[in-house]
């Protein structure tokens, strides 16, 4: 189960991406996102292991680059549903899929 700490900070993210007050980047990790916030950063990162299980998770970084926290959760569960939701969010942000969407019906009209 996912911390109450880790929930708020998820819905917060979650917010403050669609209010475009936080701007997610894609690390070198192909379907890794980072977000720098003030001195620190959170990272979400979606894979699958061998046995091609999905896994997610949300990892928090101090102002030196280390990581100081991080939760993970299996394909399945309501837990990988929730970090998932920041996922989505933090991948539509970076590939600026609202604004592509909206610039082409734009064109179409």
């Amino acid at each position: 189960m996912i911390p109450e700490k880790y929930r708020e900070l998820i819905e917060k993210l979650i917010r403050a991406t669609r209010q475009k007050k936080v701007v997610w980047e894609q690390t070198s990790r192909e379907a890794e996102y980072k977000a720098v916030i003030g001195s620190s950063m959170v990272t979400t990162d979606n894979w699958d292991f061998p046995d091609n299980v999905m896994n997610a998770d949300v990892a928090i970084w101090n102002s030196n680059g280390m990581k100081v926290d991080s939760i993970q959760a299996m394909e399945g569960t309501e837990d990988y549903a929730e970090i998932m939701k920041l996922h989505s969010v933090a991948r539509a942000s970076f590939l600026r899929a609202d604004e592509t969407i909206a610039d082409i019906l734009g064109h179409l009209e």
